[in-house]
């Protein structure tokens, strides 16, 4: 059952909820200094701060409109608005009350409420100057399979907002960034050589999807291993992801070795301490390829861009070259998928006949999972000897081609291993079959590992068909050899396409409580809120002990709760007077706080 702060009264629900407060209250102004970590989107429209504390993180929002803001937490793997973890907020303006939704987003559409456990606590919230400013606090594992978890590194953020107080749609004001709540940052090695490679004022095409494809020469006087691939956005509103390849020649289809990739707010791509990819003199490596997806949804004319990479790399070679082995459908031959099939299953091995050809194991330390557009999800299983290795294994639940990126991880896969790749297409929206190839239109099934040590001939596995047996029985890929096994060697058995995020969870973890650190209210919020800051800032853990669940900045009040009931559940009257009003309704999963009288009231988050 979805609930918010205003119920009707419905004969088909059993039990209905009403929550009424009445209460007057003043908020506090949003105090920047107090939190640990900043990040400012859309040229400060939307600002994020964070604090975190040793079991919760606390939250402000502050966005440029009198509606409705959005944050969430995406899919690790994905960084979409499918499989995200979503809080709704919002500050009415005639009655002055902060009401929060707890939500999350199956789909590009409006997410849903989340069933059971609204998990968000509201600290404070106002409207002012044009600007709404809403703080919350959440613990960072509430174990729900409606929620994603606060963890150490790189997350994937999405954030939007609108400015109708019903369900709007927000618009161009929405995006995914990459944030660090808390842990280490990247520091880069001194003594390496840098090199910029941009565009010279490209004119971004006036049309929602545009991929340009550039390659530029690299040096080649003596061996260089390549350590990082540094973004240089000049365009951030229209830059939406980059692809970067090695290449043999100057050509497209000389470029295949896949080197890294970035996403909108995402970091650099860099390889371990111990390794690097090699080019240079001794290589056939000349170019470095860069696909760019220009993102124009409002079809923009006259914009041009002139971003890039500032590739870092050394003539002081590491321990070990670092190397890519693709795997799944390398050749990129598997069936067509038939029209309108809405979860067409494909699955591929790489079988220990080749991965024990390996000299030793290999460290693999990114992931890039790759599909096309009819793609849905794509996983990855790894069997040892006759058992699953799950820590090995790589899964995007929720696949979006435009948002394509590489995932950090640290696993070895062994001599003999046997790795199948996986992938679910959704083709219900095809007149004709879906062909596999290179074309954006066409289809791919693959998985690229970044790993070290490189091993000469260690490139490719997966499925090859067999054009001379009548049968068209397939056969393996290994390296440039096609072995007699047929694909997949032994199919996994069935339900790793369920999807368990959006479930119903069976219990409720305990609400966060707020921080008795926080700066205490003042009397009245200030006539607008603090500048949005211009650049993201790193943050640290700002361990503090969990103290009352009351909020500070709530003046003396009168608030009634009434909860109605049928067949045998009773009517409670709860008057306060004279004291701090705050109510938590655990089976509702909308939070409501009394605070500034200048206020819209946001509903819901669309398509992001």
């Amino acid at each position: 059952m979805s609930m918010s702060s205003t119920l009707a009264l419905t004969p088909a629900v059993a039990v209905v909820f009403v929550l009424a407060l009445a209460a007057q209250a003043t908020a506090a102004s949003l105090d920047p200094a107090y939190y640990d970590g900043t990040a400012s989107f859309a040229s400060g429209d939307y600002v994020l701060y964070w604090k975190v504390h040793a079991t919760s993180v606390e939250i402000a929002l502050d966005a440029a409109t009198t509606g409705w803001v959005g944050f969430g937490l995406s899919e690790p793997t994905s960084g979409s608005m499918p499989g995200s973890d979503m809080v709704v907020a919002s500050v009415d303006g005639s009655s002055g009350v902060v009401t929060v939704r707890d939500m999350h987003a199956l789909g590009f559409s409006t997410p849903t409420e989340d069933a059971a456990c609204s998990d968000w606590v509201i600290v404070n919230g106002y409207e002012a100057g044009g600007r709404t400013v809403v703080e919350l606090v959440r613990a960072k594992e509430t174990g729900s399979p409606q929620d994603r978890p606060f963890v150490e590194g790189n997350m994937h953020v999405v954030w939007a907002f609108g400015s109708s107080d019903t369900l709007t749609y927000h618009g161009a004001n929405r995006a995914t960034n990459q944030v660090t709540f808390w842990g280490e940052s990247y520091v880069r090695p001194v003594g390496l050589t840098t090199l910029e490679l941009r565009h010279a004022d490209f004119p971004v095409p006036s049309i929602k999807t545009h991929y340009e494809e550039t390659l530029f020469a690299l040096p080649n006087d003596r061996p260089y291993h390549l350590v990082e691939i540094e973004p240089v956005i000049v365009q951030p509103k229209y830059v939406h992801h980059m692809v970067f390849y090695f290449c043999t020649g100057p050509t497209l289809g000389e470029c295949w070795d896949l080197v890294g990739a970035w996403a909108v707010g995402g970091p650099s791509t860099v390889t371990p301490e111990v390794a690097g990819f090699r080019f240079g003199a001794g290589t056939t490596i000349t170019h470095l390829r860069i696909q760019f997806h220009y993102d124009n949804p409002t079809n923009t004319p006259g914009v041009t861009d002139s971003s890039g990479v500032r590739i870092h790399y050394t003539d002081i070679l590491r321990e070990h070259d670092a190397g890519v082995l693709w795997i799944g459908d390398p050749a990129v031959r598997l069936p067509a998928i038939p029209a309108g099939e809405a979860a067409f299953h494909y699955e591929t091995t790489c079988p220990s006949e080749c991965t024990s050809r390996w000299t030793q194991p290999l460290n693999v330390f990114t992931v890039f999972l790759h599909m096309h557009s009819v793609g849905k999800t794509i996983w990855t299983t790894v069997h040892r000897a006759g058992e699953r290795v799950p820590e090995a294994e790589d899964r995007i639940e929720f696949w979006d081609f435009n948002h394509q990126q590489l995932t950090t991880v640290n696993y070895t896969l062994q001599p003999g291993d046997e790795i199948n790749v996986h992938g679910v297409f959704d083709t219900t929206g095809k007149s004709a079959p879906v062909v596999f190839g290179t074309a954006s239109d066409e289809e791919m099934l693959m998985s690229f590992l970044s790993y070290y040590p490189a091993q000469t001939g260690i490139w490719q596995c997966g499925y090859f068909p067999s054009a001379s047996d009548p049968n068209n029985t397939d056969w393996t890929l290994c390296q440039s050899d096609v072995l007699d096994i047929r694909q997949p060697k032994v199919a996994d058995p069935p339900g790793g396409e369920i999807i368990t995020f959006g479930a119903t969870p069976g219990t409720c973890a305990p609400l966060a409580t707020i921080p008795p650190s926080r700066p205490q209210t003042t009397s009245s919020p200030a006539a607008s809120p603090p500048p949005p800051p211009s650049t993201s800032t790193p943050t640290s853990t700002a361990a503090a002990t969990q103290g009352s669940s009351s909020p500070s900045g709530f003046s003396s009040s009168t608030g009634m709760l009434i909860a109605a009931g049928v067949g045998g559940f009773v009517i409670i009257l709860f008057l306060v007077g004279g004291v701090a009003a705050f109510l938590k309704f655990r089976s509702s999963s909308s939070s409501t706080a009394g605070t500034n009288a200048d206020a819209k009231n946001a509903v819901a988050l669309e398509a992001i």
